[in-house]
């Protein structure tokens, strides 16, 4: 019963930490394609918004930053800089980047944490490991996790009750499978990262000085 409740207790864990991703659906405008983007906390992103889009003046801004939460109509993102950019018909063009401590629209609870709507992104570029959205994200992950907690349970489960002492030949077993699932687990990590690439997502037709196709948010 007891190793039950250790197994138990370790898969509890296991599902805590994976259920921490986030999720959207995005439907393609023009060939109504649908993908998911799929968010984990610290996850690096660059959010687009349009402040002013008139015939003298394109105004926008965007904010690079690492994701925290989010829910069906909103991101909560921890701010790192803020780049604006002014462009006028005259051809004039000004940029300003100044630090995320000097953003008005930081929330009280923490320094550099910022909260933006949905319908209120035109431009979005992920930095996400090319694993994410595959195979290796539904398999490599949980064996790195389900190692980590078989190292740590394995006294506790290979414990002789009975006989009050530590049944060693079930413990080498245990315990050689889980360093074996972590030098698996870390080493496809390992090589996967090293194809760490980018996604861009465009929700504005006449978003300025991106050749991206055009997506939009969907329930």
């Amino acid at each position: 019963m007891k190793r039950f409740m250790i197994l138990l207790l370790g898969l509890s864990i296991i599902q805590s930490v994976l259920s921490q991703k986030w999720e959207v659906d995005v439907q393609r405008i023009d060939k109504h394609t649908h993908k998911t983007i799929k968010l984990k906390p610290e996850s690096q992103f660059t959010i687009g918004n349009t402040l002013v889009n008139t015939d003298t003046l394109k105004e926008f801004s965007y904010f690079d930053g690492l994701f925290l939460k989010g829910t069906k109509d909103t991101l909560c993102f921890k701010l790192k800089e803020v780049q604006s950019h002014r462009i006028f018909t005259s051809g004039v063009k000004q940029q300003t980047v100044f630090p995320a401590s000097l953003y008005p629209g930081i929330l009280p609870e923490d320094s550099n944490s910022l909260k933006m709507a949905l319908a209120d992104i035109d431009f979005l570029k992920v930095k996400n490991p090319k694993w994410q959205n595959t195979v290796g994200e539904a398999i490599v992950e949980p064996l790195i996790w389900i190692s980590i907690i078989t190292l740590f349970v394995s006294p506790n489960v290979s414990y002789n009750y009975k006989e009050g002492k530590l049944d060693t030949e079930r413990y080498k077993y245990w315990a050689l499978g889980s360093t074996l699932g972590l030098v698996v687990g870390f080493g496809s990590v390992i090589i996967i990262n090293g194809l760490e690439g980018t996604t861009t997502f465009k929700f504005k037709p006449d978003w300025p000085g991106q050749k991206a196709s055009l997506w939009k948010f969907t329930p």
